[in-house]
């Protein structure tokens, strides 16, 4: 659990540090947007201008491009180890567009040294589409960031969220003082165009505060502080009448507007105080964040230390395990070792312990003192063994003595009784090998008749089987035939079914055909009213006349449909004609084959007494010819037992007189003994 531990304390240490790095990022994100707005809005605007009305102008712009190099540059050197996924490709295609806009600057700069007559008029809308380019890379990259924010600590979404809000709303806000810009700038009335703009841009900043003031709530003071600071100096009656009178500066009979330098000062600050609600939130996030990684890396060096105890203490346990059990251990094993090798002198240790180890000890102490009296043991077993060996020897020799008494006799009468047997013998093995001849010769006639009765009756059965065979086939062909006739049938069935649906289909054709016909008049009907009505009629006769179409179509096509039922019907009776003349004649195929099966039957009933008769014979034959082979292989058994008792006999005789030769040996061995 410890090591789980710092793992975990780790991870989310690490987490954290991402997620304030990444809302530290996201703060450089907003600077770069408030003044990249700021210089886009301005360069667009000054581009009409003439006089020290440029040069004014131009130290303002300055401004806003040393924040937005500022906070570019600091977002493009991000920590590239930073575990954010997708941020290295939007950084490298922000990279792209900020270079596009270093170029755009310089086209502005030779711009503003001419006559405001001799400008690019092509160069401000341009600047705007290229400042909206870079604005979008610029949002990319923020929600790149806040994404990964959110999945590592879901809590950022509150404060992200009013962030984007508070800059959505500053967004808008800012895009409906370009409008006025532009009307200070051009000193042109406001177009139809523009003035719509000015009311979908409205619409959108209003919906967007009302998310943030509605979110305020959940947020800590500082935000809610800001959003009463920008509620105040913004969305106010006297600014909405501001805002108005810039726009109506230049209608006919509109009271003297500002010049736009003097507007760009008025506006900025109250737009500044919309983007201080999301400074605020982002600072928050990043206040937050900070604090979470402290606390996970306070976590983090408390599992730490948990852990580095509990590894110091697992590594006094295996010191106080090596020391009170290893070493005791294979002290032990080493003395159970030397006692298996037959060494009684070692001494057992541990002996005195009070533990497993001494019990063990004590176990071993045993094995020591039975192998000091089994030695003990042995040693007055040998004594005895030759005490033991003296008298045997003395019994030997009188044994031996008797034995050779008592043997010697036997020894003679079974010589005598193997010679009697041996001529025995002979005569049995004469008269043998004669019956197995004639047995033999015997044996080999009836197995040929056997052979012969066996032949007729396997040509009976195969007949019987062919016979059952046919009677099988013409069974299944009239199965087969009935079937057919069934199935027949059932198709006639299903074909005059299919005969009546379809009159059925052409009762619903001439429904159809009705319906179209009176909708053909009710279209006609439709067409004069609509005549009649004039010109408000039109549009009626004109769906009057594609309703007359349609029901033309539907009459031609219901006219179409019962020309191929009615052909589908002749089709449909003649496949039914078919049908039952197929039915037919598959009746009286099924007639022929019931005639056929029953005389097949008969001939089978005939077939199979003549397979019974022969089989009997044939079992007859076979019975004789094995008795016949019982008393030959009888007669032979009779001769190899003769001949084997002869063999038996001899050998008899022979082993005899071995025998009395290894009486002698063994008698003159035991005396030797």
């Amino acid at each position: 659990m410890t090591l789980d531990g710092v793992v975990k304390a780790w991870t989310g240490h690490r987490n954290a540090q991402t997620v304030a790095a990444a809302a530290k990022l996201d703060q450089r994100v907003l600077a770069a947007m408030q003044a990249f707005r700021s210089e886009r809005g301005d360069t667009a605007a000054t581009l009409s201008l003439s006089g020290e009305q440029v040069a004014t102008m131009r130290k303002v712009i300055d401004g806003h491009r040393n924040r937005v190099d500022g906070a570019v540059r600091a977002l493009l050197a991000a920590p590239a180890d930073l575990a954010v996924p997708g941020l290295a490709e939007a950084l490298k295609d922000l990279a792209s567009g900020y270079h596009d806009q270093l170029a755009l600057r310089r086209a502005a700069d030779e711009a503003y040294g001419r006559d405001a007559g001799a400008r690019d008029k092509a160069l401000a809308p341009r600047v705007l589409q290229t400042g909206d380019a870079v604005l979008a890379r610029l949002e990319r990259v923020a929600a790149v960031l806040e994404r990964q924010m959110a999945h590592l600590d879901p809590e950022t979404r509150v404060l992200t969220g009013a962030k984007n809000n508070a800059w959505a709303t500053r967004a808008t806000a800012g895009s409906l003082a370009v409008v006025v810009n532009t009307v200070l700038s051009s000193r042109t009335p406001l177009t139809v165009e523009q003035a719509e703009a000015v009311q979908v841009l409205r619409g959108r900043y209003e919906a967007t505060w009302k998310l943030v003031e509605a979110a305020t709530g959940d947020l800590p003071p500082g935000i809610a502080a800001a959003v009463a600071a920008a509620q105040a100096a913004y969305f106010t009656p006297e600014m909405t009448a501001t805002i108005q009178r810039n726009l109506r500066a230049f209608a006919p009979g509109a009271e003297p507007a500002m010049t736009l330098p003097e507007w760009q000062q008025f506006i900025t600050p109250k737009l500044n105080t919309i983007v201080a609600v999301a400074n605020e939130a982002l600072d928050a996030g990043v206040q937050a964040a900070d604090a979470a990684a402290d606390a996970a890396e306070s976590r983090l060096a408390v599992n730490a230390a948990l852990f580095a105890a509990a590894l110091l203490l697992v590594g006094l346990s295996c010191a106080v395990a090596h020391v009170r059990i290893a070493l005791p251990v294979r002290r032990m094993t080493a003395a159970m070792q030397a006692l298996a090798t037959g060494d009684a002198t070692v001494t057992v240790p541990a002996q005195g312990r009070r533990d497993e180890i001494g019990a063990m000890a004590a176990a071993v102490q045993v094995f020591r003192d039975n192998l000091i009296r089994t030695r003990a043991l042995e040693e007055e077993t040998a004594l005895a063994r030759a005490s033991a060996e003296e008298q045997r020897r003395a019994g030997m020799r009188q044994m031996a003595e008797a034995f050779e008494r008592a043997v010697g006799g036997i020894v003679g009468q079974v010589a005598a009784s193997a010679t009697e047997l041996q001529a025995t013998a002979q005569t049995m093995t004469d008269g043998a090998t004669r019956t197995a001849g004639r047995s033999t010769a015997a044996a080999t006639a009836a197995g040929q008749t056997a052979e012969n009765v066996g032949t007729v009756a396997a040509a009976a059965e195969e007949l019987g089987a062919s016979v059952s065979e046919i009677s099988r086939q013409v069974s299944g062909s009239a199965d087969l035939a009935r079937n057919a006739v069934d199935e027949a049938s059932g198709t006639a069935g299903h074909m005059r079914e299919l005969s009546e649906a379809v009159s059925r289909i052409g009762d619903v054709v001439g429904l159809i055909s009705s319906i179209a016909a009176q909708t053909n008049l009710l279209a006609l009907n439709a067409t004069i009213e609509a005549a009649r009505a004039g010109a408000a009629g039109r549009g009626f006769a004109v769906v009057a006349a594609e309703v007359k179409e349609l029901a033309g179509q539907t009459a031609k096509a219901t006219e179409e449909i019962t020309g191929q039922i009615a052909r589908i019907q002749g089709k449909t009776g003649d496949a039914v004609s078919g049908i039952e003349a197929i039915t037919g004649r598959i009746a009286e195929i099924n007639r022929v084959a019931v005639g056929i099966a029953a005389a097949v039957e008969e001939q089978g009933a005939a077939t199979q007494e003549i397979v019974r008769n022969v089989a009997e014979a044939a079992s007859g034959t076979t019975e004789v010819t094995h008795n016949i082979t019982t008393v030959a292989d009888a007669a032979e058994a009779t001769g190899a037992a003769a001949t084997q008792v002869l063999a038996a006999s001899s050998e008899l005789s022979r082993q005899s007189e071995r025998l009395s030769a290894e009486v002698a040996r063994f008698l003159a061995g035991v005396r030797a003994a």
